[in-house]
């Protein structure tokens, strides 16, 4: 779906746009908004990715050769800024899917690499209980935005939107997504820069091949319910003071250390 040119006015989803992605999310795992963001500030937002990146890139090349990077990213401008981290349209939907208390525990980036290979098919999200035969509403939903186009030649995220959200605590094993996911039907979730996909942290995917010249960068945020007990992010007090209001309030229960 697009915003409508009064939603991008008003900076609020309409209650019909609101209700169609919830409910996506809660029945098929996932939802797309194409061209979120303007061109200028993806534009932005890529350039400052890329400093930090190609430095990274070179220092930990030799540790990942399927070509799948996971990196963390710095809580500073532009990453943390309300725009990107506090979204007032991205949080209508959290705060639906995870309660208005929802917080956020994990900002960081995927990026695939030309030349890099399959990821094991994978859920991102450990059963709560895993001997229950019981299905759970969602805990944690992960926001990412595509800084460059996804399209098929160049490693977009391959999902199994099929239900492997909304399979029982009891089933969500490794090896039973592996044997499983081989009968089940796929699909790529290509994107314009600029857009964004909310996924149900439970579904399983993986990244697929990059087959382009060019890097395929993501920034991937999660929310989670309050009471969720990640590992806490580390952030420089000093830092957390400078916070946009609804930026703190999401990272209200990091681990808070001197500068």
């Amino acid at each position: 779906m697009k915003l409508s040119s009064e939603e991008r006015k008003q900076g609020r989803l309409s209650h019909q746009s609101l209700s169609s992605i919830v409910n996506q999310v809660r029945v098929n795992g996932y939802s797309v908004i194409e061209e979120f963001y303007e061109k200028d500030t993806i534009r932005q937002w890529h350039e400052a990715y890329l400093k930090l990146f190609q430095p990274f890139v070179e220092k930990t090349r030799t540790t990942n050769s399927n070509g799948h990077y996971r990196m963390d990213l710095p809580f500073e401008a532009p990453f943390v800024e309300e725009e990107l981290v506090a979204h007032p349209m991205v949080l209508q939907v959290m705060e639906a899917l995870l309660g208005e208390d929802c917080i956020c525990q994990y900002l960081a980036s995927n990026t695939c690499l030309p030349g890099s290979g399959y990821q094991d098919i994978h859920s991102d999200l450990h059963p709560l209980y895993p001997e229950a035969d019981i299905t759970l509403p969602p805990a944690a939903i992960v926001l990412n935005i595509a800084l460059v186009d996804f399209r098929e030649d160049n490693g977009p995220t391959e999902i199994w939107p099929g239900g492997t959200h909304l399979i029982p605590e009891s089933m969500n094993r490794p090896e039973l997504i592996t044997e499983t996911a081989q009968r089940m039907e796929s699909i790529h979730i290509t994107m314009p820069a600029g857009s964004i996909s909310m996924r149900d942290l439970r579904m399983w995917h993986r990244g697929v091949p990059n087959h382009s010249n060019e890097p395929r960068p993501m920034i991937s945020i999660v929310y989670f319910r309050h009471w969720f007990g990640a590992e806490p992010l580390c952030i420089p007090k000093e830092r957390y003071e400078g916070f946009a209001p609804s930026v703190k309030r999401l990272f209200r229960k990091a681990m808070f250390i001197e500068s």
